[in-house]
């Protein structure tokens, strides 16, 4: 195991003999691999070293720890299962190769049968575990102490966002700003989705505000929703899992009088929807608990694949894609929303969900 210190590489023997540190620098290790007992999570310093690096960007993105979790899952997933499609190539090369022997050897092409057999049988278990939702292997509280080891020794983590009851910090608009107005908003289903955009300052690259729907930031949120109602060119776009609260989130923004109910406004529902996931076939689905509740309205707007899907206890979480695709995303949805011709039920990216007096709300055909 290398030392991200000074590279210097320390077997199980060394890392004893000097209690856990490099027996070049004496930096101390994070993590010892051999008193691991899970297999699947046997990692080393320098894996995790990667992880944090790949997951701000090489130090150019605020994240999560929710949205590091979902990175160190999937690498360790795939540090411990193999593909179906190598499964498969293994199988057929087995069986060929048993083919060629049956003539000098019957027994040992029984045998690649069996083997070849296995091999298939591993494949369609690995197909319907990637197919499938699957339950999370490692959890939050032990990404969050993971980090907290690795804070003591290798120094803070400047770009992990600090949970929101710590983070909370008092901000003003000054007088002068707060006379104008944005013409666009964000309006996230999740206050940690919020502060994330905002850390990132996604809201200055894009002028526009960013809140969420439960009042985050909560020093500055009268004072901007005041701000929004100024404008009747306000365009707004919701973000969101997919899932009840989300699916439920651009029916609120459009009938609450506490938001913009009472507003002709245009609403860009951005996703993440079931439609987008099922059509997409790339997310991270995890089982939720099956009771969740959706408006009528929202289950009007919904495919019955789409509404068996929630019903089924399916969700996507948003921090399961990488900080930089998401910005990415959002960055796509915005700037496709002010190209297309929204006239028609057909305009690029987005069709029309809804036209009623009060606004019209349009759907992303899909999520980047």
């Amino acid at each position: 195991m290398k030392c991200i210190q000074c590279n210097t590489d320390n077997d199980l023997r060394d890392r004893t003999r000097n209690s856990g540190r490099c027996k070049n620098c004496n930096h101390s290790f994070v993590f010892e691999p051999s008193a691991e007992s899970n297999p699947r999570l046997k990692f080393t310093d320098a894996f995790f070293q990667k992880a944090l690096q790949d997951i701000s960007n090489n130090g150019t993105i605020h994240f999560t720890p929710r949205q590091l979790q979902y990175l160190l899952d999937r690498r360790l997933n795939k540090l411990t299962s193999f593909h179906p499609i190598v499964l498969l190539i293994f199988s057929f090369i087995v069986i060929v190769i048993s083919i060629f022997l049956f003539l000098a050897n019957p027994v040992i092409t029984i045998i690649g049968i069996f083997v070849s057999a296995s091999l298939l049988s591993g494949a369609w278990k690995s197909f319907q575990e990637r197919r499938n939702p699957r339950p999370e292997l490692i959890t939050l509280p032990q990404v969050r102490e993971w980090l907290r080891r690795w804070q003591t020794i290798n120094g803070d983590t400047t770009l992990l966002l600090l949970p929101l009851a710590q983070s909370a910090q008092q901000r003003s608009i000054s007088p002068d700003v707060s006379a104008y107005s944005f013409d666009r908003a964000v309006i996230c289903d999740r206050d940690e989705i919020a502060q994330f955009l905002i850390a990132n300052n996604f809201h200055f690259e894009n002028n526009c505000a960013v809140l969420s729907i439960d009042g985050y930031p909560q020093d500055i949120f009268s004072t901007v929703m005041e701000m929004l109602k100024r404008n009747p060119e306000l365009k707004v776009y919701a973000i969101h899992n997919a899932d009840a609260k989300g699916v439920n989130l651009v029916h609120q923004l459009r009938t609450d009088p506490n938001w913009f109910g009472d507003q002709p406004i245009q609403i860009f529902d951005l996703g993440l929807s079931p439609y987008q996931v099922l059509k997409g076939k790339r997310f991270r689905v995890i089982q939720s608990s099956p009771s969740q509740t959706l408006s009528s309205e929202a289950r009007q707007s919904l495919a019955p694949q789409e509404v068996q899907w929630l019903e089924a206890g399916n969700l996507v979480e948003l921090d399961s894609l990488m900080p930089q695709r998401l910005l990415q995303v959002l960055n796509h949805g915005i700037a496709t929303s002010q190209s297309s011709d929204l006239g028609s039920d057909s305009g690029g990216d987005f069709f029309l969900m809804t036209d009623t007096s009060s606004s019209s709300v349009y759907g992303a055909d899909s999520f980047g």
